[in-house]
């Protein structure tokens, strides 16, 4: 599952998987999502879990560039 987050803001976003095998995709609008996520509360904490290895990554990724020496530098 790639779950997009941007179904929670209605902020508009693309992306582009590739799959090694044939697949099923499945499209679950905003409102509907909102929907279940109040039906079944548990849905959230899996939301949440993504968001937060999301940022976590994001964190990694930007506390390695920081410490990275200038691309330019030489």
């Amino acid at each position: 599952m790639t779950p997009r987050l941007a179904v929670l803001d209605d902020e508009t976003r693309t992306a582009t998987i590739v799959v090694a095998r044939d697949v099923r995709v499945a499209s679950l609008a905003g409102e509907r999502l909102k929907d279940l996520v109040f039906s079944m509360p548990e849905m959230a904490f899996e939301i949440f879990r993504e968001i937060i290895a999301r940022v976590r990554r994001a964190e990694r990724r930007l506390s390695e560039a920081a410490a990275a020496p200038d691309a330019g530098d030489g």
